[in-house]
């Protein structure tokens, strides 16, 4: 199971499903891989904190080459017991 290698016709179509989005997140035996819609490769993440209502993150493609970084948020109500600040 890991690591899941998406082609380039995959990650197309995951975008024209999705929109034009930059991570797309997959459950994988224990794990929950996100992976850089630009160029398949797993994403650094790390965890920002709580805002008043979400924990956020930001992050970065593992590839140097990629421009791929942001931030999102876990939706809410779904997500619970974030600590409301990074450790």
């Amino acid at each position: 199971m890991w690591p899941i290698k998406l082609s380039e016709e995959e990650l197309k179509k995951i975008k024209s499903i999705l929109g034009d989005t930059s991570v797309v997140g997959a459950e994988s035996g224990d794990y929950l891989i996100f992976k850089c819609t630009n160029c398949d490769k797993e994403i650094i993440l790390t965890y920002l904190g709580c805002d008043p209502v979400a924990p956020c993150f930001k992050y970065s493609c593992s590839n140097s080459k990629c421009p791929n970084k942001g931030s999102f948020k876990f939706q809410i109500p779904t997500s619970r017991n974030f600590p409301l600040k990074p450790s």
